[in-house]
């Protein structure tokens, strides 16, 4: 009966060890690769930013549009509460 060559752990780990690359790739490719910040559509927090987005002389949580008290409050400073 002819014997078989054992195999080291090197080949072992070369053999099997591109498991989790390819599960990596895999889950890229099916959620749609990663977020470009050009192209996502996702909401920006805006009364966080540091900025007057909507020019009324108010920023961020000075901004009555930025009170999570505010029923019209998204978390967004556009002008529109």
């Amino acid at each position: 009966m002819p014997r078989h060559k054992p195999r080291s752990r090197a080949t072992t780990a070369a053999a099997g060890g591109g498991g989790a690359a390819l599960l990596l790739i895999a889950l890229i490719l099916v959620g749609g690769g990663i977020p470009d910040s050009e192209t996502s559509t996702e909401a920006v927090d805006t009364c966080t930013d540091g900025i007057d987005n909507d020019s009324d002389g108010a920023v961020d949580s000075a901004d009555p549009e930025c009170d999570p008290l505010n029923p019209g409050y998204d978390g967004v400073e556009d002008g529109d509460a």
